[in-house]
């Protein structure tokens, strides 16, 4: 039939050697293809697939006439998917080294009339809360908020420092943790080549700011 196309294909992996309209050149082309197979497929179903990356199902006979179906697959570009992949896991490296940076940074702390830099690492996170548990409200405290020598401060001011700081730890590790479910979850390759977005430490959407105000709510500290 005029219709009619002839598919070479690779015997184990079902590639796609060659398609050609005439039985004649594709059995002429099958003698010099080791490990090859052939069948018959229509003009009309060979149009769809000539763009994308499909593969045949081997279990066809020899030069059975297909329906595609059944016996043509459409096989994911394994090149991009990889890419993406790729780009995701160093993304989410980065973000996860951002969030850390961040939340040990610390920040700003009003404490009579004076703002006082505190940092938070996990060393001096540590320090605060033995001074918070050791102490009353009444009491007299000793801390370095940002290296050097220790400073005087009122023991309420230490608490009070010590629940701001600790929100803002824990309110950047559950935007970093939404954040990156998020990508994981959402992130295609068409978004991740058209750059509309920058999708880094910082990004935002609706839906993210939404699920991270709803879990930071409920284990702030007042």
């Amino acid at each position: 039939m005029m219709d009619d196309r002839y598919i070479i294909f690779d015997k184990n992996s079902g590639e796609i050697i060659g398609i050609y309209n005439d039985k004649s050149v594709a059995l002429s082309v099958l003698q010099n293809a080791d490990h090859s197979d052939y069948c018959k497929s229509s003009k009309s179903a060979i149009d769809e697939i000539l763009n994308i990356h499909v593969t045949i199902d081997v279990s066809v006979a020899s030069g059975e006439y297909i329906d595609a179906d059944r016996f043509i697959h459409v096989v994911e570009d394994t090149y991009d998917l990889e890419k993406l992949n790729n780009y995701k896991s160093v993304l989410l490296s980065d973000i996860s080294n951002m969030s850390n940076r961040y939340s040990s940074r610390g920040m700003d702390i009003l404490i009579d009339g004076n703002y006082v830099r505190f940092e938070f690492s996990y060393g001096e996170q540590q320090r605060m809360k033995e001074l918070i548990d050791n102490y009353g409200d009444r009491s007299t405290v000793y801390y370095a908020p940002n290296g050097g020598h220790e400073t005087e401060f009122a023991y309420s001011d230490i608490k009070r420092a010590y629940a701001e700081l600790f929100n803002n730890k824990n309110l950047v590790y559950i935007y970093t943790d939404i954040l990156n479910k998020w990508i994981e979850d959402n992130l295609t390759l068409e978004a991740y080549e058209s750059k509309e977005e920058m999708y880094t430490f910082g990004y935002v959407n609706d839906v993210i700011l939404k699920e991270v105000n709803e879990r930071y709510e409920k284990v702030k500290l007042c």
